[in-house]
């Protein structure tokens, strides 16, 4: 039972970074966004090898 807890946690924390990722990365907040090599558009880059801390202090910029 603990480990279908942590499983789900797990699960929600991925969907909720990716779905904060997203908004932040599609709006307006960032002037300039540096896609990795091979990487066309936000759908082509890993949202969990992202770190929000490294975005988030690009957008207080």
């Amino acid at each position: 039972m603990e480990e279908e807890d942590a499983l789900e946690l797990l699960q929600r924390y991925r969907r909720d970074r990716r779905i904060l990722l997203d908004f932040i990365l599609s709006g307006s907040l960032i002037k300039k966004v540096i896609m990795p090599p091979g990487a066309i558009t936000l759908d082509d880059v890993d949202l969990d090898q992202v770190s929000v801390d490294y975005v988030l202090g690009c957008a207080k910029k």
